[in-house]
């Protein structure tokens, strides 16, 4: 056990500092291609790294590692993956999703409040 925390420090630091980018509210808008394209707005809070709150509803992965950000979701049975890149310094987040129902388009999402650390 303690050589695998040896081993893998680095890949935790990547992971943790990317949680730390992402971490905030953000504005999400999300346009969907397969529904007459749909807009969808929303807002998302994400926690910082390690805290002990349960991340948002329906998010089973994140990764963010540099510029990218992977997320996937799963709700009743469907599931979603974002992929997308930060921008404008970290402010901005732009890319594209597809779900099991068929579905896919663009995000992008804007940074309104900075990460809150208790």
């Amino acid at each position: 056990a303690e050589w695998w925390q040896l081993k893998t420090w680095k890949d935790r630091v990547r992971v943790t500092r990317g949680q730390f980018r992402l971490c905030g509210t953000w504005q999400w808008v999300i346009h969907n291609h397969q529904r007459h394209h749909e807009e969808q707005k929303l807002s998302l809070l994400f926690p910082p790294p390690g805290n002990g709150s349960t991340l948002i509803p329906g998010l089973t992965e994140l990764v963010a590692l540099g510029d990218t950000v992977y997320l996937r979701w799963e709700m009743n049975g469907h599931t979603q993956e974002d992929s997308l890149l930060f921008s404008k310094e970290g402010n901005r987040l732009e890319g594209t999703f597809v779900n099991s129902q068929g579905g896919w388009g663009s995000i992008s999402g804007k940074r309104t409040a900075s990460c809150t650390l208790k």
